[in-house]
């Protein structure tokens, strides 16, 4: 039996990733609710070793699909 062992280097650009705490932030959330929306799939994390980080594609994301539910309800009244 042969095991073969595939090492992956995976080189991430700091400048396009958040702490949790950076992501909270930005979303103006706490870090309980960030952690909620991660368990919920609202939001997918990076997990990279011992640290998870938030891509800022996915806030960006997450800031659009709120701004359009924003001008849906102000377009509604």
């Amino acid at each position: 039996m042969i095991v073969s062992t595939l090492m992956v280097k995976i080189v991430v650009d700091t400048d396009e990733v958040l702490t949790l705490a950076e992501a909270a932030k930005e979303l103006d959330i706490g870090i309980a609710t960030l952690f909620r929306w991660m368990k919920k799939g609202k939001i997918r994390p990076l997990p990279l070793r011992n640290h998870t980080y938030i891509p800022r594609s996915e806030i960006k994301k997450l800031k659009e699909e709120n701004g359009q539910k924003e001008n849906q309800n102000v377009a509604s009244h």
